[in-house]
C-alpha cells in the first residue's frame, strides 16, 4: 500500500513457495495444486504491470518522457523500467 502511494508499481498478490512440495527435482517449477490459484493471481498482476511499463519505457524511447510526466510520474535515468514521483527529481 505504501508503494503504491509512492507510484512505485507493485504486485500485491503473493505466494510462498516450496522447493519441497511446488519444484520437481529442485528444478522444474511444477506448483502444488493449493498454489495454481495464488501463482496465477501473481502473474496476471506481473503481465499487466510489465504492459504498462513497456507502453511507458517505448514512450522514453522515442523521447516522449514528458508524457508520463503530466501524470506526476518521471522516469529514473539510471534504468528504466524505475519510476519516481516527478516531485523527488
Amino acid at each position: 500500500m505504501v508503494m503504491g502511494e509512492l507510484q512505485i508499481a507493485d504486485v500485491k498478490a503473493q505466494v510462498g513457495l516450496s522447493l519441497f512440495a511446488d519444484f520437481e527435482d529442485f528444478s522444474i517449477f511444477k506448483p502444488a495444486p493449493q498454489q495454481e490459484k495464488s501463482v496465477n493471481a501473481m502473474l496476471d498482476q506481473v503481465i499487466a504491470w510489465g504492459g504498462v511499463l513497456k507502453t511507458l519505457r517505448e514512450k522514453r524511447a522515442l523521447g516522449g518522457a514528458e508524457s508520463a510526466e503530466g501524470h506526476g510520474i518521471k522516469t529514473c535515468s539510471s534504468a528504466p523500467p524505475f519510476l519516481v514521483p516527478a516531485a523527488w527529481n
